[in-house]
């Protein structure tokens, strides 16, 4: 199975749910500000409502002792020293929040007349009349209890509190207190404020939500293009190094299937007829494996790399009946026209065996190359037994120990002006009846293995020597991450740096970008090690495998070689057109020199200078030849431009 730790595969959807949840409290809490806010109104009210009851007992208790056994009306009408003594008595309770203080009674015709009025200024005259609305001022001489009359102004709450004066069981009078609740304008004024802050804030996160969730949906159809192969519709490399450190390799039989003889099909019938097959292939590939659980990858041009879950089917049965459906149901490629098309199969059952993924795979390319010696269309099932193909090891290591090793070179040439910008040199090896061994035949079966690092120390020791007897060429070399953290191949590199700063200026080292770098502060280290040495660095394969926008700046390279699985579609493929110029621009503005692989064609080179990319390589340009021919292709060259 597929397990990506969440820190890594989940992070956008953290973020989404995060901004929901934030979105939902804020919502929450603005619809709760209203009720919050009359709750604290209640409570404030309460409390002051408590202390208003307190004073307004002991100022009647006052009044009453004052009046003694006299009516309370008559007393305080026709006694001015004694009304005067009760009114400095209630204009001590006036405060910044109690406004007024009084006292008032009912005459004979059931009007309300001031008896005693506490306010400071504007003072009420005794018997003066006071006109009333609300009812509850003349049902307090019915229930004889203490009444509060609420008035909501202005974001700020009036109270008054009445209170009755009873002699002999009669209400005579009434003790009034209005007041404010000072502080609940303030309270107010601040929740509104607050709640003003929460939409505001609730309408920038909304917005926030959904630009993520949009960019999400966006990221998510990219990603799903990144990952998808744009022929076959199946997942190309990119899921593979995607899905690599997770998948479970107990859960999974590995498969590799390789068209037979597609270059001929190839350069008999065309790409287009090619394409036409691949996408066949792979539709058939996915009727078959029609299972989700089961991984269907373009592994290479006419490669597909399968993952196949074991506990849903058998493996080889599953195979067995893909390798017969397409030998046996011949490609329509055109009206009438039609194809028969046969398949090799390697299979790794027991990858759970294997030490790594790159290594179950490799097993299954050991099978493969089998299927393919043993004569095309069968299946091939991985056993210890197996040998390497066409080249073992030992013919490979005997290859080195003999010197039947050499290098091809590939002019990178200037699109513009046809110039040489330099030379790529490509290994060979030499098998003893004198027939080249290319690296596809052998890299891969030696990799991680010493004889790797003989390799690559063999063929920089013969372009160091043909540097040396050349003044005017330059070459480029390819080195593996593998190689670049090996320290004899690094000391070879600096010693060599010491000892001639003219023949290092005229190395350009091609880092394999496909290759995996496990510890990359090292690498980069190593790299501006390497440079400050004098020599010239370059991305080989960017696009596919590891590509990095980040490990490119980090790494401050000289040039960037655009991988030829990009160049060779841009005629083809809008979304692969925009990635190349993409990759371009982006290069091109950081100072980084672009070089355009695979150009295979006319139409491909006029793409590639119609994006602007300035530097070239490919079989439409020149193919790699023997170092003895650069002198006559060079003069040749010249005459033709």
């Amino acid at each position: 199975m597929v397990n990506r730790n969440s820190n890594l595969f989940n992070k956008p959807y953290i973020l989404v749910i995060s901004l929901i949840v934030t979105v939902s409290v804020l919502i929450s809490l603005y619809i709760a500000a209203p009720s919050f806010k009359k709750k604290l109104e209640e409570e404030l009210s309460k409390l002051v409502i408590d202390e208003i009851t307190t004073i307004a007992n002991n100022t009647k208790s006052i009044v009453i002792k004052k009046t003694k056994n006299m009516d309370i009306v008559q007393s305080l009408l026709k006694n001015e020293n004694l009304r005067k003594e009760i009114e400095d008595i209630l204009s001590l309770l006036v405060t910044k929040n109690i406004k007024y203080v009084y006292i008032i009674f009912k005459d004979k015709d059931g009007k309300f007349r001031f008896l005693a009025d506490g306010s400071k200024e504007e003072k009420a005259r005794p018997n003066q009349k006071f006109d009333v609305f609300n009812p509850q001022w003349y049902e307090i001489f019915t229930t004889k209890t203490d009444v509060l009359i609420k008035q909501s102004k202005l974001k700020s709450l009036w109270i008054t509190y009445l209170s009755p004066i009873i002699q002999n069981n009669e209400v005579r009078a009434i003790l009034a207190v209005d007041f404010s609740v000072s502080k609940l304008k303030q309270i107010n004024a601040l929740i509104d404020s607050l709640r003003v802050f929460l939409f505001v804030f609730i309408v920038i996160t909304l917005g926030l939500l959904g630009f993520v969730m949009f960019q999400l949906y966006k990221y998510s159809i990219l990603r799903k293009r990144t990952f998808i192969d744009p022929l076959t519709g199946v997942y190309n490399r990119n899921y593979l190094n995607d899905i690599s450190p997770y998948i479970d390799l107990s859960s999974y039989a590995i498969a590799l299937i390789d068209l037979d003889n597609f270059k001929t099909i190839n350069d008999t019938y065309g790409h287009d007829v090619g394409d036409i097959i691949l996408k066949t292939i792979a539709h058939r590939l996915k009727e078959i494996l029609k299972d989700k659980e089961h991984i269907i990858i373009r592994y290479g041009g006419e490669e597909f790399l399968l993952f196949i879950k074991k506990d849903i089917a058998d493996p080889i049965k599953l195979l067995e009946k893909l390798r017969k459906q397409i030998a046996n149901h011949p490609i329509n490629i055109g009206n009438t026209d039609k194809l028969k098309v046969t398949v090799s199969i390697g299979l790794y059952e027991d990858a759970e065996k294997a030490r790594s993924l790159e290594q179950a795979i490799k097993s299954a390319d050991i099978a493969l190359y089998k299927a393919k010696k043993e004569g095309k269309n069968r299946l091939i099932k991985y056993s210890e037994e197996i040998g390497t193909g066409l080249y073992s090891i030992n013919d490979i290591k005997d290859a080195l120990e003999e010197s039947r090793i050499l290098c091809e070179y590939q002019p990178i040439l200037n699109l513009e002006t046809g110039e040489v910008l330099h030379y790529e040199a490509l290994v060979r090896l030499v098998d003893k009846k004198g027939k080249l061994i290319y690296p596809s035949q052998f890299l891969f079966e030696i990799k991680g293995t010493l004889l790797y690092s003989q390799l690559t120390q063999k063929v920089l020791e013969k372009n160091f020597s043909i540097l040396k007897s050349n003044s005017d060429i330059k070459i480029a070399v390819n080195l593996s991450a593998e190689d670049i953290v090996n320290q004899s191949i690094i000391d070879f590199l600096i010693n060599k740096a010491k000892e001639n700063k003219d023949i290092v200026s005229r190395v350009i080292l091609e880092i394999l970008e496909t290759e995996e770098i496990t510890n990359y502060n090292l690498f980069r280290e190593i790299i501006q090690e390497l440079k400050q040495a004098g020599y010239k660095i370059a991305i080989d394969d960017f696009g596919t495998g590891y590509s990095n926008f980040t490990h490119l700046i980090n790494l401050k390279v000289d040039y960037l070689k655009i991988d030829a699985s990009l160049i060779k579609n841009i005629t083809k493929d809008e979304l692969t057109y925009q990635t190349v110029k993409t990759i371009h621009d982006f290069a091109t503005n950081i100072g980084v020199i672009t070089i355009a692989e695979f150009i295979a064609t006319r139409d491909i080179l006029i793409k590639v200078k119609e994006i602007g990319i300035k530097y070239g390589q490919g079989f439409y340009l020149a193919k790699p030849m023997p170092y003895h021919q650069i002198k006559q292709f060079e003069k040749n060259h010249k005459l033709a431009s």
